[in-house]
């Protein structure tokens, strides 16, 4: 697939406002499926997690790709949930773009601004589905109103191009077209279409498409507009990375097929056949199975087998990847989450993901001795696949503690426990360890007196204490 025919976004919004239900039929749609699954029945490409069909919502990421007119589009379907925000963060660290997601019924959520924020650090180009526009009582115009006020004033219905705000907007994103609007002259529909693509890679539009993920209206023409307006690999926002070797210089990835190779793992999987999968975005140069690639962080080569395309739970081989291709390699044993791939000549280093502070603990007891010498494991693995999920020992009250980024993040890690190692365990508070510390200076006398016969015992013992400056920590002198 040639690199310009590449698309690939992420879809971002509030917690059930339909982005599995979409990225489902824009698979069916583009036949990469043979059948529509639905959230309902836990037929789902994407949700195909025990917990994620047992709850009816996305907790993981999911990765899948369709070809639509002779283009790839690869789609990275995110929770909507803050408690895995995480899988959010990540996400954008893969993709070029993103389609936002908005519920018709209940406008911009809370979601929907945190998603939407995240976009703008990352200052990715992004498409507006207004979704579940069938449904009774939605009024369109004030949704649109919603997106403008809260989200931006720059997010446009794009259905006519050729209207005269719209055309303004377009003809400032190029130099060019604007020169020729300010004489006067009417723009081509080719100038307005080229134009619009410019607008919408440069963020000065986001475009709106209205429908209906359920009953498939306006899918197409949201696959249209993904092709038409969002950037391929070579037109996306310049990456900077460090150079490995002089730390103070930046350098300025260049995304091309035939450069040298450059990659960066995002995301770790593991896969009950399979073992641990790695997820990497090629940002340059070409992955070909049986090769090797050097770790930047690592500072070590590393061989590889297999190249996987991932379809959901389904992980399907491809002779080679290249510039703007998200992909899996199974059985990795040094690289993890957050390293720099690269050829060993031309190194980079990107920045790490920034992953959210757990926001809430519990400490954790085995229920049965069967359970405590499987617990280590088992939080290790769990941990290894989910950076916002920690797990730490308490010298003080030797309690073994989890955190997370909510009651719900915590209460599914141990759902995964249970299901996934047949592990049980029970969640409490974790105790305070209260430790008191001198504070100003003093002397204090012992004596010791014992008769026992003779001339008897006798000890006369001084001991002065004085506190020491703040973080010093403890100091005997005799």
């Amino acid at each position: 697939m040639d690199v310009q025919n590449k698309r690939n976004f992420i879809l971002l919004g509030h917690a059930q406002s339909g982005k599995t239900t979409l990225s489902e039929n824009l698979l069916y749609f583009c036949k990469a499926t043979t059948r529509k699954g639905t959230v309902a029945d836990g037929t789902t490409v994407s949700d195909y997690a025990f917990d994620e069909i047992e709850r009816k919502n996305s907790i993981n990421s999911s990765f899948l790709y369709c070809d639509y007119k002779d283009n790839r589009i690869q789609i990275i379907d995110t929770p909507g949930y803050a408690d895995f925000f995480g899988e959010v963060i990540s996400g954008i660290r893969a993709v070029d773009s993103a389609v936002i997601v908005v519920d018709a019924t209940a406008g911009v959520e809370v979601g929907t601004e945190r998603a939407w924020q995240f976009l703008e650090e990352s200052n990715l180009p992004c498409i507006i589905f207004i979704n579940k526009l069938d449904k009774e009582g939605v009024d369109a115009n004030k949704v649109v109103a919603d997106i403008k006020n809260r989200l931006s004033k720059k997010a446009v219905i794009v259905t006519a191009p050729d209207a005269p705000d719209l055309v303004e907007t377009i003809a400032e994103s190029d130099d060019k077209l604007l020169e020729k609007y300010l004489e006067g002259a009417k723009l081509s529909p080719e100038e307005l279409s080229r134009g619009l693509r410019q607008a919408v890679i440069k963020r000065n539009i986001f475009p709106i498409i209205s429908g209906s993920s359920l009953n498939d209206k306006a899918i197409e023409e949201l696959l249209n507009a993904i092709i038409a307006y969002l950037p391929s690999p070579l037109e996306r926002t310049k990456v900077e990375a460090q150079d490995p070797l002089n730390p103070e210089n930046k350098k300025e990835v260049v995304f091309k097929e035939d450069g040298p190779f450059s990659a960066f793992v995002f995301k770790s999987i593991s896969d009950p056949y399979v073992g641990q999968l790695t997820c990497l975005r090629i940002f340059s140069g070409t992955l070909a199975p049986n090769t090797s690639f050097y770790n930047v962080n690592k500072k070590t080569k590393e061989r590889i087998g297999q190249v996987y395309l991932l379809q959901g739970k389904e992980q399907r081989s491809v002779e080679s990847a290249s510039c703007g291709d998200i992909i899996a390699i199974a059985k990795l044993k040094e690289t993890l989450t957050s390293d720099s791939l690269c050829d060993e000549k031309n190194q980079v280093l990107f920045d790490p993901v920034v992953f959210p502070e757990p926001a809430i603990s519990a400490s954790v007891k085995p229920k049965s001795r069967q359970d405590e010498e499987k617990i280590s494991g088992a939080l290790a693995k769990l941990a290894s696949e989910d950076p916002t999920f920690k797990v730490t020992h308490d010298p003080q009250t030797k309690e073994l503690i989890i955190s997370g980024l909510g009651d719900l993040h915590l209460g599914l890690m141990v759902g995964r426990m249970k299901k996934r190692f047949n592990v049980e365990v029970e969640l409490g508070t974790p105790k305070v360890s209260y430790k008191e510390t001198i504070t100003k200076t003093t002397k204090i006398q012992g004596k010791y007196k014992r008769q026992s016969g003779g001339r008897g015992q006798y000890g006369d013992c001084w001991i002065e204490i004085e506190p020491l400056e703040r973080g010093e920590g403890f100091e005997f002198i005799d």
